[in-house]
């Protein structure tokens, strides 16, 4: 029968709890600041650690991590709070994992079948020019939901995953220094990687390296309903890299209120297929002169469908070769134009967004993105709703655009 452990009425700590339990327990934490560490022996070497997980036990913070945190104290060589290898199963829930001191890691998981972590708090982790400050995973299926990552520093600020399939759901990261998440694998054949509704806010490059929301590569890659504000790339994709063996989807998304960037906002590339739809992006930049701003999709074709792209700056908005399944989308205001042939369902119209200087990007009752104003089959158009009243501004289709002209040169013809 699953038994569980109370730290500290049981154990005075995490170790001495989580070495009594076996496989199915829960060591369930009281609120309080734990800084105990230990060194114990791997294969090759030795860790320092506070926590050393045990396959199938779960590991719980009783009150959340708001009370509960696990501090890395100065370890006297590179340590982690969290060491989980070799393990079946674990569940890592309600911690705070925080430190002052440089040098040290969040977590570090490998060589595992299944972890969790879940309503996590990693916060001000710098390992100094290495990846994944938050977590860092290897050869590992992880799973990560409701999960914060703030004011992490390194190569890659807060995860790290190679390797695995890999599940992240409902995480927020604000104000990290270097590329937020880096997902990717060796051995594409079977991965998936699924990322969803999660926020990347005010992510910067740090001194050890990229900038940028999120990298993920695998051999099935889905990236939906995610939102990114406020980053800044001079180095590679702003918002988000997409690359998958197989299928590519990147749906939902909104990236708003970057920097310039030297890349593409959402760059999506697959093997098999590129699907790229109701995402709204506003304000890309791209700085070397390279086409899509926006969205590039590579050399293949893809359907880009029901996008909303505004205020692009430095070139074209899109650089893709579209399928027979595109269009719907809405362009305004780009510099350089959409920078694909559009199809008559493409708009060229104002979207009516409700507040864009106070960062609300739905749009008005009378804006072509919504399905009662869109073009025929089209649907909503953008990744975000109605959201306020109307603005008179007409909207036309590309087609009804090309009609106008044709009328109106017909009419200077006649005079």
């Amino acid at each position: 029968m699953a038994a569980t452990h109370h730290v500290p009425v049981d154990y005075p700590t995490i170790n001495a709890a989580i070495d009594a339990a076996v496989s199915g327990d829960t060591v369930l934490v009281s609120p309080g600041i734990y800084s105990d560490w230990e060194i114990r022996p791997i294969p090759g070497g030795e860790v320092h650690a506070l926590v050393f997980a045990k396959s199938g036990v779960s590991l719980v913070g009783a009150a959340g991590p708001e009370v509960t945190i696990l501090n890395i104290p100065d370890m006297g060589a590179d340590g982690v709070a969290l060491w989980a290898s070799d393990l079946e199963q674990f569940y890592f829930a309600g911690f705070t994992v925080r430190t002052d001191i440089l040098g040290h890691h969040g977590s570090l998981i490998r060589y595992s079948q299944e972890v969790t972590v879940e309503n996590c708090h990693f916060v001000g982790i710098d390992p100094i020019a290495g990846a994944g400050s938050g977590i860092r995973s290897f050869d590992t299926n992880l799973t990560i939901r409701d999960c914060l990552f703030e004011e992490c520093v390194g190569i890659v600020s807060a995860v790290y995953h190679l390797d695995g399939d890999f599940t992240m759901t409902g995480s927020s990261f604000r104000n990290n220094q270097g590329r937020a998440v880096h997902t990717a694998t060796l051995a594409p054949l079977s991965t998936t990687t699924l990322i969803s509704e999660c926020e990347f806010l005010n992510t910067v490059p740090s001194i050890y390296g990229f900038g940028g929301g999120l990298n993920a590569s695998a051999r099935w890659v889905t990236v939906e309903n995610c939102h990114v504000r406020g980053g800044e790339d001079d180095v590679t994709s702003l918002a988000m890299s997409v690359a998958a063996w197989g299928d590519a989807v990147v749906r939902g998304c909104t990236v708003v209120d970057n920097g310039p960037s030297e890349g593409t906002s959402i760059e999506a590339t697959g093997t098999l297929s590129v699907l790229v739809e109701n995402n709204t992006i506003h304000g890309a930049e791209i700085t070397t002169g390279g086409p899509g701003a926006a969205i590039r999709t590579g050399t293949g074709t893809a359907i880009v469908r029901g996008n909303l792209i505004t205020g692009c700056r430095g070139n074209t908005a899109i650089s893709s070769q579209y399928s027979a399944g595109s269009g719907c989308n809405v362009f305004w205001d780009n510099e350089y134009g959409a920078g694909v042939e559009l199809t008559p369902t493409d708009v060229v119209a104002d979207p009516q967004y409700c507040d864009p200087a106070t960062g609300d990007y739905h749009v008005r009752s009378n804006s072509p993105c919504l399905p009662e104003n869109s073009p025929e089959g089209c649907g909503p158009i953008g990744a975000l709703g109605l959201g306020c009243g109307v603005l008179g501004v007409e909207s036309k289709s590309w087609g009804r655009i090309k009609a106008d002209y044709r009328e109106s040169s017909e009419g200077r013809d006649e005079r």
